[in-house]
């Protein structure tokens, strides 16, 4: 089972350890230049496969605004050797993550004018006008929370993805050394 924790830099940052297993055994035979083969060239690789996973799972969740938040996710080398975090680079992406709840301070009616004419319909000083009522309505109701990397099942996929990579980078730099 994965472990992750929240980043205190970004709501939205997840950090997935992977686990490798033998890791000191491979260390021990390829020196410092692991870090650098395993953990530069593989994370690369994974995070596209990752990136392309979370897009279409945040479509197939129905999630949209323009494609923005599904081709927003981002993967990088985490703090600790093995682990990755996993984060949405959108400024609204923790509230889709974890919700808003309802009695709190409704948002900034300005940054709801895009989602208001795409969504709506509404152009101009109308569009403003409707953004301010539609953000009032947020700050009463809330907005139930659509977690996506939050959820087990893709913690699990997103550890599987980079595990593997991880491991055939491991393998062919054990196999470069015989």
């Amino acid at each position: 089972m994965p472990f992750y924790s929240i980043d205190p830099l970004a709501e939205m940052t997840r950090t997935v350890r992977i686990p490798i297993s033998g890791f000191a055994r491979y260390e021990a035979k390829l020196g410092r230049s692991i870090r650098q083969e395993v953990f530069g060239k593989s994370m690369r690789s994974a995070g596209k496969l990752v990136r392309e996973y979370l897009e279409a799972e945040t479509l197939k969740r129905k999630i949209f605004h323009r494609k923005t938040f599904a081709r927003s996710w981002r993967m990088v080398l985490g703090n600790v050797p093995s682990s990755v975090r996993v984060y949405n680079k959108t400024y609204y992406g923790s509230v889709i993550e974890y919700g808003r709840r309802a009695g709190a301070r409704p948002p900034p009616s300005h940054v709801l004018v895009p989602w208001v004419r795409d969504k709506l319909g509404v152009r101009g000083k109308e569009a403003r006008t409707v953004a301010f009522l539609v953000a009032r309505k947020i700050g009463e109701r809330g907005i139930k929370a659509r977690p996506v990397v939050r959820d087990p099942k893709v913690q699990a996929k997103i550890q599987k993805i980079v595990t593997k990579s991880v491991q055939e980078r491991l393998k062919a730099a054990i196999a470069r050394t015989r």
